[in-house]
């Protein structure tokens, strides 16, 4: 009789698309020593005979803890154990999150994709299997939730796409534990884990026990099938919007120009859900790694911006890049293709709070408390009607006055440059940061904020 421990019979019962491997596939198997990747590659290895699977196990030390050197060695000795092919590497996470201008838990999740991707393609691997359960889904869900996601941020972590694969995704972490001592398995316990400051953390430990005592021990389970209705309807969502996006595409004429061009009026006649996932479609493909990513807030900006910008305006795209209006177009164009009417770029860099980085140059860089910093930050130029908290005076001073009061021309003041977040400007670019944000003897974290500026070819002498 099977032990009610075993979770093998569950996964093999799974369908492909609920997280179980397909016959021959050949999985690169995230290893991070912790108990739900040790549950994983157990399992699979259980598996691997009996669907012809191919696996390779891949671990990248981040090298931020100094016990991280034990967590190689445990998943190298369970390779070992199992004749499973096991591969290795460290990389220097702040010198990466410095290079991306992220927090180390961003440029570390960016790392280890990397890694994985790369490993999957060198050799010729169809998927990267994560350890990535049912426990993790809910957070998720939960998180994008509470930043405003669309119905496609509510699909949370999907147990297969076209090249990942999350075999646990129907399994608790009280299971997979359980699951790990009926085995005799020993596992690395990552102390980050329990940080009462981390927000997934928070929602762990705190929200989904309050949730369960109010909702019954079934709330998790109704939430996980919430997010499968939610993300059938916003699969059905996206292929009608990549139909659109198909119809609206436009070819201009002389040379070939980077990005996409899409029909402003066309664009415009289209209903509200259709012209926001075409913009999120859009931005996914632009994104690159660092601080900003295309939330619902920057798209609600970007498709009021494609609604009602001027002919000739540019809007800032989240990751780098911009979005230029025409009378009849709409001119998405890519980070690294400059943009012929001139830019502003921000870089961003996350770091420990020191004495050398309360006062800052608010010409061209400024620190602002990270902690009080809400949301994506997103750089933009000047507009009527703006407003700043500023240090020694009470509620928000529009903008406008503060720059007659700095001596800053009218004409001059629509090219001038501000820094949001979700809650309004932070920075006034060569004039002032925001009072909310300031730097103060109890900033744990800081976030600099660099600006540069390219000129116009007709402002060039």
């Amino acid at each position: 009789m099977a032990s009610a421990e075993d979770l093998l019979p569950l996964l093999q019962d799974l369908p492909v698309e609920r997280g179980a491997p397909r016959p021959g596939e050949r999985l690169v198997v995230a290893l991070s020593g912790g108990a739900d990747s040790i549950a994983m590659a157990d399992l699979l290895l259980r598996l691997r005979e009996q669907r012809h699977l191919t696996l390779l196990a891949a671990h990248l030390d981040h090298g931020l803890r100094e016990d991280s050197a034990q967590d190689v060695e445990l998943c190298r000795r369970f390779c070992e154990q199992h004749d499973l092919e096991f591969i290795s590497e460290k990389v220097d996470l702040p010198a990466l999150a410095t290079e991306c201008g992220t927090g180390l838990e961003a440029a570390g999740r960016f790392a280890r994709y990397r890694f994985l991707d790369r490993l999957r393609q060198e050799r010729g691997f169809d998927v990267v299997a994560t350890g990535h359960h049912r426990d993790d889904h809910v957070e998720t869900l939960l998180l994008w939730l509470f930043r405003g996601t669309g119905p496609a941020g509510m699909e949370g972590i999907r147990a297969r796409s076209e090249v990942r694969l999350r075999p646990l995704r129907e399994f608790t972490r009280a299971q997979l534990r359980a699951y790990l001592k009926w085995r005799g398995l020993s596992w690395r316990e990552d102390s980050t884990n329990a940080l009462p400051t981390a927000r997934r953390n928070r929602i762990r430990h705190e929200l989904l026990p309050l949730i369960e005592d109010i909702f019954g021990p079934s709330a998790d389970q109704r939430l996980s099938e919430f997010a499968e209705r939610t993300s059938e309807a916003a699969r059905w969502l996206t292929s009608l919007a990549q139909e659109q996006r198909q119809v609206l595409r436009r070819t201009l004429p002389g040379p070939k120009v980077e990005g996409e061009t899409l029909d402003r009026v066309g664009f415009a006649g289209l209903d509200k859900p259709l012209q926001m996932e075409i913009l999120r479609l859009i931005g996914r493909e632009l994104e690159r790694p660092g601080p900003q990513h295309w939330d619902q807030k920057g798209l609600q900006r970007l498709r009021s911006f494609a609604l009602t910008g001027a002919a000739g305006k540019r809007h800032p795209l989240p990751t780098g890049g911009w979005l230029r209006t025409d009378r009849k177009y709409l001119r998405f164009i890519p980070p690294e293709t400059e943009d012929p009417a001139g830019e502003g770029h921000l870089r961003v860099e996350f770091l420990p709070a020191g004495d050398d980085m309360v006062t800052m140059d608010a010409e061209t860089q400024v620190c602002l408390d990270a902690d009080k910093v809400r949301g994506s930050l997103q750089l933009r130029t000047f507009r009527a009607g703006d407003r700043i908290e500023v240090a020694g005076l009470p509620g928000r001073k529009k903008l406008a006055e503060l720059y007659r009061e700095t001596g800053i021309p009218a004409d001059q003041r629509d090219s001038m440059w501000v820094v949001e977040d979700d809650e309004g400007i932070v920075w006034a670019v060569g004039v002032t940061p925001s009072r909310r944000c300031r730097v103060t003897d109890t900033t744990n974290r800081v976030v600099r904020l660099s600006f540069t500026s390219r000129m116009k070819d007709s402002d060039r002498p």
